[in-house]
């Protein structure tokens, strides 16, 4: 995948045998936020390395790992996730606190 050919982009790296409906949910919170989203299978690693990976990816520094039980948020310029967790209701909340840190505008908790 060529980074800077795409338009800027949340990452959203997935592994393993992952909910597709918690996918669904995290990107209809990023593009709620009027952000992009691009997702790519890896073929291994756990949520906060696939986020990690996703983070130093993206134009936009920010990025979202999911793995068979769990999701993780990362923003590059910290050392480790800002959200870890496995899946839940909120599934979509993790897609817009991704993007609304992108945006620099308050976080939903």
């Amino acid at each position: 995948m060529d980074i800077n050919s795409e338009r800027p982009s949340i990452f959203i790296y997935t592994s393993g045998n992952y909910d597709t409906n918690v996918l669904k949910e995290i990107t209809y919170g990023i593009e709620e936020e009027s952000l992009f989203s691009l997702t790519a299978h890896q073929p291994t690693g756990t949520a906060q390395e696939l986020s990690s990976k996703a983070a130093s990816d993206s134009r936009l520094q920010v990025g979202i790992g999911i793995d068979e039980s769990n999701i993780s948020l990362h923003y590059r310029r910290m050392e480790k996730p800002l959200f870890f967790t496995s899946y839940s209701a909120d599934n979509r909340k993790i897609g817009a606190n991704g993007a609304r840190l992108v945006k620099g505008v308050p976080l939903s908790l």
